[in-house]
């Protein structure tokens, strides 16, 4: 499960922010940032997250490649 801390840090990311100052607005020291950002952005977790806030952000789903909704146009057959 992922922390506070790591959740921050992966709407940080998805905001646009480098992984350095995702981690410091994250609330990690700015002393430690740098390598702090590194190890979360390489976190299997974090990168499913990441790409699940992305999606969102989108409006697109992850398990779903299909429109949710079908145009007028389409022919019921």
């Amino acid at each position: 499960a992922l922390t506070e801390k790591m959740e921050k840090f992966a709407l940080a990311i998805v905001d646009g922010k480098t992984n350095k100052e995702a981690a410091i607005s994250a609330g990690y020291a700015e002393k430690t940032a740098s390598a702090a950002g590194a190890r979360l952005a390489k976190d299997p977790e974090i990168i499913v997250y990441i790409e699940m806030l992305k999606a969102q952000k989108e409006g697109r789903s992850l398990t779903s490649n299909s429109p949710k909704v079908k145009p007028k146009d389409t022919p019921e057959n």
